[in-house]
């Protein structure tokens, strides 16, 4: 079962590695990745393009905040789940996207979220 995974990032090339570590380390490995930057200027751009082969596309233009960010992914999907991770965090571990999928499987699950750790 495919993913798609929604990033949408505004100057964050100190958090963007690990991030970006995090989402290619998953063991389900149907996932659909883009990143939708806000025309950032502090490397971020470089860094999510010298990542290419991890993600399915980038989009770096003007937008109206997080929000309008989040709605051009939508357009861009074509799986039946769409996740959000923000670009300074990270996957718990290594089976998270496994374990999402396992709950899409029952066809009674509309939804799925996870708690979060701070740190």
């Amino acid at each position: 079962m495919k993913i798609s995974l929604i990033t949408t990032t505004y100057n964050c090339a100190g958090t963007l590695n690990d991030f970006l570590d995090s989402v290619a380390s998953q063991t389900h490995d149907d996932i659909e990745h883009w990143v939708i930057d806000g025309c950032s200027s502090n490397g971020t751009v470089a860094l999510v393009e010298s990542r290419h082969q991890d993600l399915s596309g980038m989009i770096s233009e003007p937008d109206n905040g997080i929000y309008d960010a989040l709605n051009k992914d939508f357009a861009l999907f074509t799986s039946d789940i769409i996740g959000i991770l923000h670009s300074d965090d990270r996957f718990y571990d290594f089976n998270t996207l496994a374990r999402v999928v396992g709950a899409f499987e029952d066809p009674s699950v509309d939804y799925v979220y996870g708690d979060i750790e701070m740190v």
